[in-house]
């Protein structure tokens, strides 16, 4: 899916190359356009860069419970998002 890089958490990660988390998003939400998930039901969020060389892209998980997500998640995706992100580099273009 793709998404715009303004106002948007996914964006952020993008531009940053770091990873970020929003544990409620009941109760802030730091990027206007992440008011769509809060009204899709979600609350919390993980979003995690994908990066071989360039950004690939972003793994993102979302929950409908708050505070769903910790440091301890956070290290494990870090590890996940390495072998995706070689995945990503070894399929073929279309």
């Amino acid at each position: 899916m793709r998404a715009p890089l303004d106002g948007i958490s996914a964006g952020w990660v993008i531009k940053n190359n770091r990873p970020w988390i929003n544990d409620d998003l009941e109760k802030g939400i730091a990027f206007p356009l992440d008011r769509k998930l809060l009204d899709e039901g979600i609350r919390s969020t993980i979003s995690i860069p994908l990066v071989q060389e360039k950004i690939l892209g972003v793994f993102n998980l979302d929950s409908t419970k708050p505070s769903q997500y910790s440091e301890r998640d956070l290290h494990l995706l870090l590890s996940v998002s390495k072998h995706i992100s070689i995945a990503l580099e070894k399929l073929p273009s279309f």
